[in-house]
This record gives C-alpha cells, sequence and structure tokens, in this order.
C-alpha cells in the first residue's frame, strides 16, 4: 500500500512520483508500511541545497514528518 503525505515544499517537491529522484527531500511516502522521503539526488549534499532554499536541515524535517505522519 502507497500513501502520500503532504511534504511542505510545494513546487520545491515536485518529483514526489515521476520515479526521478528529490532534490529537497520534502516528500514523503508509506510504502509496504515503511514510512520515509523518496530518493534524493546526492544526499551528501541535501542540507546545503535545502539551506539555500530556505529549508530546514533534513535531520529536522525528517523528525517532524514522522511525528506528525509516521
Amino acid at each position: 500500500m502507497r500513501r502520500r503525505v503532504p511534504g511542505g515544499g510545494g513546487s520545491l517537491a515536485a518529483h514526489g512520483n515521476s520515479g526521478q529522484e528529490q532534490t529537497y527531500g520534502t516528500q514523503y511516502t508509506t510504502v509496504e508500511g515503511t514510512f520515509g522521503p523518496y530518493p534524493v539526488a546526492d544526499p551528501d549534499d541535501l542540507d546545503e541545497r535545502r539551506a539555500r532554499a530556505g529549508l530546514q536541515p533534513q535531520a529536522e524535517y525528517d523528525a517532524r514528518m514522522r511525528q506528525t505522519y509516521g
């Protein structure tokens, strides 16, 4: 079962279900009971990209998403 939840990033998180890796890590889903983000392009530079876009660090965002939706 797949459940898509809001990512809070609007157009920043355009890749979601398209099969492409996302840029900012804002799109999450549940697949077979496991909640987590869709794949992210270049995860080593994720927090730097997020900071340039005015987003909080991924670890903080992930904790909030898991608390709210996971």
